[in-house]
């Protein structure tokens, strides 16, 4: 029985899974501009996937304490540079600071993407690929090669936005940026 519900929940980690890395897909392919509504779709997704690969880690790795230890401590730290990316552009934007001209940014952002990949990694290979004995079974997840030039359009594409919205709008878009930090790994379903 318990192995039956391990299997189950982790179907439904891995159909979720797939319905975001569909989405991701098709807003990749699209054309170089990023409506604002995209961009925040684009970080909305980081933020599901980030919390549906603590699905995957709950489901299956739970009873193996290395490895599960491993991956919450992965999953903080990308979790730690996602919200200091929010946090930044959230600074930036007020300032009147362009994402794309400042450098401190741009390290914030690489180091999200970094720290994303490597969690997403971790899961996927040492997680998921063990309980199936294959390594990498979980795929099509934005490498860091198109996430960070993804990341960086959607991150311009709001600050477009915010330069050219009313006060009230520009609160609200900040408060929006704020519902997409990542939600502490003991919020997340199954992890308690």
């Amino acid at each position: 029985m318990i192995a039956h519900d391990r299997l189950m929940g982790l179907k439904r980690c891995l159909l979720l899974l797939a319905i975001t890395i569909l989405a991701g897909n098709v807003l990749a392919a699209d054309s170089d501009d990023l409506s604002f509504s995209e961009a925040i779709r684009v970080l909305a997704r980081e933020q599901s996937q980030a919390e549906s690969y603590v699905g995957l880690l709950n489901t299956v790795a739970k009873a193996d304490v290395p490895k599960y230890a491993r991956g919450i401590l992965l999953y903080a730290d990308a979790k730690a540079e996602f919200d200091g990316l929010i946090e930044q552009m959230k600074a930036d934007l007020t300032r009147g600071r362009s994402p794309d001209t400042s450098s401190d940014f741009q390290k914030q952002l690489q180091h999200a993407v970094d720290r994303r990949t490597v969690f997403t990694t971790y899961v996927s290979e040492k997680i998921v690929g063990d309980e199936e004995g294959q390594k990498g079974i979980v795929t099509g997840v934005a490498t860091a090669a198109t996430l960070l030039p993804l990341l960086g359009k959607a991150s311009q594409t709001i600050w477009k936005e915010f330069r050219q919205v009313s006060d009230t709008r520009k609160k609200e878009i900040l408060t929006q940026l704020d519902g997409l930090k990542w939600r502490a790994f003991h919020e997340i379903p199954g992890s308690r």
